[in-house]
């Protein structure tokens, strides 16, 4: 998926002033390209990765996916289209306390197809992640990393053409981190865009460019080729 993003903007006002977020942001990706943002906190990572997924809408500019322009449409086309091109794998986890670790991986797609279609792929993904002992576990009996690699899962389940991934290793042991992100690379190399934002430097080294973010915009001046 190719993705274009020109002038970007996005603030957030407070009772005391307005915080521009993203300033005049633009990026380039071809489709099946690797993009990995690195930056301090507060830069405006997860702003962008929010924007450019169409959970949260930009004040000015444009974003691009493929030939589907997420910064203009309506709120039902776009949860149409993250839900069928998306995959997003939250800083946060965002699992449901309430369901085991299976059902957390399959609940995005319940309602759209049939369920020994969803529980078989998901079985499936879930092996290849290790995670088969700890299936019918909920939420609170999983590790840091477990829920990590949960959330990896279920960004997975809907076959994206782009995944995002907002900090996927932050809760991960290096070994765990390096057999993610093997998997992470074999998954670009089935055609996925992938754009990830980290604070681990080192993963940059799985990436076809690199780019800084700081202060808002995107700084591609120290672009690096993996």
């Amino acid at each position: 998926m190719n993705i274009q993003l020109n002038n970007v903007k996005k603030s957030y006002q407070t009772e005391q002033e307005t915080i521009h977020v993203l300033k005049n942001v633009n990026v380039e990706l071809e489709s099946g390209c690797w993009l990995t943002i690195t930056g301090p906190s507060g830069s405006g990572k997860t702003t962008l990765m929010r924007c450019l997924s169409g959970l949260e809408s930009v004040d000015q500019g444009s974003i691009l996916l493929g030939d589907f322009e997420m910064s203009k449409e309506k709120e039902e086309k776009t949860r149409a289209f993250r839900r069928e091109h998306i995959g997003y794998v939250f800083q946060d986890f965002q699992l449901f306390d309430q369901f085991n670790l299976l059902t957390n991986v399959m609940v995005p797609l319940l309602p759209y197809e049939k369920k020994s279609v969803i529980e078989q792929k998901a079985k499936q993904l879930i092996e290849q992640f290790g995670l088969s002992e700890r299936m019918y576990h909920k939420p609170s009996q999983l590790s840091g990393g477990e829920k990590q690699r949960t959330a990896i899962v279920r960004a997975l389940m809907n076959d994206p053409k782009l995944l995002i991934c907002d900090e996927p290793t932050g809760n991960l042991d290096v070994n765990s981190r390096d057999q993610t992100m093997k998997v992470l690379k074999d998954i670009q190399q089935q055609g996925v865009t992938i754009i990830l934002v980290t604070h681990d430097l080192e993963l940059t080294s799985y990436s076809d460019v690199h780019a800084m973010m700081r202060d808002g915009q995107v700084n591609f001046s120290s672009l690096s080729y993996a």
